[in-house]
């Protein structure tokens, strides 16, 4: 099996994990399960090409897509003949897109966690965000209480490291658009988990849909750390807080 090849199927199940997750999966509360699924979704999509087991095969794909791909002899660099009198395949030069990208988002990931370092150390006096064990609360920060309780969840179930996992998918994967996908679902599914966990500790609804309508347009997001205030979750979140019920 070739790289592209190897490539070409993990792909293949990142999209089939995604699609059932959207038909199944995204409108339920249960957001743990659909927390455990995501990171599950990303990881076997790079963990079942490999195993060659025929039950495998037939579990996860169907008979014809198990001939076109699995069967099919298919690489970049064979299916495209050379392209020009040098001798330079357009494989060659998908080949050396590919891998530049890549390198190119390594660094930028690198970069973005030393930039994060720098605004742990120094946090904006507005901003409300955890990374791993790392709570920032901004000194000027009203209700601080519901805030930090909010907070503490993303702290104590580790949800970073799904971020980290996502953001690595994406990395080797950054020509798939449904990778950006799994990028916003498992955020959204982070701030759903905090969320229901404040309700559930006695938070009234209604009163927190207010304190993210009033906040969540001062603070710049950032994709490596899970954030309070965030715009574009807002929307889903105040409609989310509607289907949560309250436990005893």
């Amino acid at each position: 099996m070739t790289w592209w090849h190897y490539l070409l199927l993990v792909n293949f199940y990142l999209v089939l994990f995604f699609g059932f997750y959207v038909l199944f999966l995204r409108r339920e509360t249960f957001f743990q399960l659909n927390r455990v699924y995501l990171v599950a979704a990303a990881l076997l999509s790079f963990i079942i090409p490999v195993i060659e087991a025929d039950w495998v095969k037939s579990l996860f794909i169907t008979q014809e897509v198990q001939h076109t791909i699995y069967n099919m002899p298919v690489g970049i660099p064979i299916i495209f003949a050379p392209a020009v009198e040098s001798g330079i395949t357009l494989g060659q030069v998908l080949n050396v897109v590919y891998i530049s990208v890549t390198l190119f988002l390594l660094i930028r990931l690198a970069w973005q966690l030393i930039v994060l370092k720098k605004a742990i150390e120094k946090p904006t006096p507005s901003a409300a965000y955890t990374f791993f064990k790392k709570i920032s609360l901004g000194e000027n920060m009203i209700h601080s209480k519901v805030i930090n309780d909010h907070e503490q969840v993303h702290a104590n179930q580790w949800h970073s490291i799904d971020v980290m996992i996502i953001e690595t998918v994406m990395i080797i994967n950054w020509f798939n658009p449904v990778v950006y996908l799994y990028r916003f679902a498992i955020k959204y599914i982070h701030e759903f988990i905090a969320d229901s966990h404040v309700i559930n500790a006695g938070t009234d609804k209604a009163d927190y849909a207010m304190l993210l309508l009033t906040q969540s347009f001062d603070v710049q997001s950032h994709n490596l750390v899970n954030q309070f205030y965030n715009h574009s979750l807002l929307k889903k979140r105040i409609m989310m807080l509607q289907k949560i019920n309250r436990t005893a």
